[in-house]
């Protein structure tokens, strides 16, 4: 076992599963690799649960990953992980793992009873069972053990070269239609406050394209309503009155509804902030367009 001697690897659980193993295999070893905060109170853990000749804290090893080339099984209780590396070394080592069904990792790395065993996480009696089938199984070690050692092919040095190759291959591919767009300016043209119900908002967004082609044909635009301190975000269609090369001329309207809708709070003056959200492909835009302060939108792309 090689792991970082912290609460989120769960090593007092392995030292209960290897406390059950031992009842039926008196000579099962344990070898743990690694220091860390809990190394006291495991080593006096391993004392109490009279594990001294079952259990040993080697500390830090610079080649502990080696001793999996000898070992007949290697042992994971994490109560969580992002990618175990030590369980990707031990099958890359044909040593057989015995793992929790923790997340993430184990049911992702290998098949259960094929190139390892995977257990109900936290069931100790389920894990101990497995260990002594492969403590009296040599023959289940090898043949776990080879399958294991098959299954990091896929991330060997070879295949992860090989799916580089293919993710830049479409990358290149992609390559001439992707835009690049700069120097983005927004104006409003046109507020109406009159309505009764609603209010209109007018305006027209220009940029420079450095690469690809034709942005302005396949620009999405929507405005989205965002309160000052409370509510959630909410998004309004807008209406495409004009495009042209570089160019957009747009116009929304705003239902007092909607206005409600994002700023649910008591606050029923709470600014409101106006932003017109555009994408062209692989380009995203946020730009502030107007605020309703009150009763009255007004223009804050000048500001």
């Amino acid at each position: 076992m090689v792991a970082n001697l912290r609460d989120v690897k769960n090593i007092s659980v392995a030292l209960d599963v290897i406390k059950a193993v031992s009842n039926k295999v008196p000579d099962v070893l344990l070898d743990i690799y690694g220091t860390g905060p809990l190394e006291k109170e495991l080593q006096e853990e391993i004392i109490r649960k009279n594990l001294g000749r079952n259990v040993v804290l080697r500390g830090f090893q610079p080649n502990a990953a080696e001793e999996y080339l000898t070992a007949s099984f290697s042992l994971f209780t994490s109560k969580f992980e992002g990618q175990p590396l030590s369980l990707m070394e031990s099958m890359g080592h044909a040593c057989p793992p015995v793992a929790f069904d923790f997340r993430y990792g184990p049911s992702d790395l290998f098949t259960d009873g094929e190139s390892g065993f995977l257990v109900p996480d936290g069931d100790i009696e389920a894990a101990a069972a497995q260990v002594v089938e492969l403590c009296n199984n040599p023959e289940t070690v090898a043949t776990v053990g080879t399958n294991a050692w098959a299954e990091m092919e896929k991330f060997g040095n070879e295949s992860t070269l090989r799916q580089w190759s293919i993710v830049i291959e479409k990358a290149w591919k992609q390559k001439p239609d992707k835009l690049q767009m700069k120097n983005f300016a927004l104006a409003v043209t046109d507020i109406g406050n009159g309505g009764l119900t609603r209010s209109h908002i007018a305006g027209r967004l220009v940029w420079e394209t450095v690469s690809g082609s034709a942005p302005h044909k396949i620009m999405d635009v929507r405005l989205q309503l965002v309160a000052e301190e409370s509510g959630p975000a909410v998004e309004i269609p807008v209406k495409i009155k004009k495009r042209q090369s570089n160019r957009l001329e747009f116009s929304a309207r705003i239902s007092d509804r909607l206005l409600a809708e994002a700023r649910p709070g008591k606050n029923k003056q709470e600014g409101v902030d106006a932003f017109l959200i555009a994408t062209a492909r692989n380009v995203p835009v946020r730009l502030r367009l107007a605020r309703h302060d009150g009763d009255i939108w007004r223009d804050t792309t000048s500001l």
